[in-house]
């Protein structure tokens, strides 16, 4: 799969605070259960932006997913190691 790149100016506070992997789904945000769901988060993936760019809770080295699930739209940090194994 291949995501689409978003402006980090999509990735604000209040979508960040909108949700996440353990609230929305009841998985927990660890590299063994992301990989093993790679197929819904596939599915509810909206695009990414990278982490150095983002303007709130920026963190280099990572990426942000915007997800959207049964009309929640949030994001997570995912690191890099488990961006390439899910989204590429």
């Amino acid at each position: 799969m291949k995501l689409k790149k978003l402006d980090s100016s999509l990735f604000t506070f209040y979508l960040w605070e909108g949700g996440s992997i353990s609230t929305i789904f009841g998985w927990p945000h660890r590299y063994a259960s992301l990989v093993s769901h790679k197929e819904e988060l596939c599915l509810y993936a909206v695009g990414y932006c990278l982490g150095e760019e983002l303007l709130v809770r920026p963190k280099p080295g990572w990426f942000a997913v915007m997800l959207e699930y049964e009309g929640v739209t949030w994001w997570n940090h995912f690191t890099a190691d488990e961006f390439h194994e899910i989204f590429e």
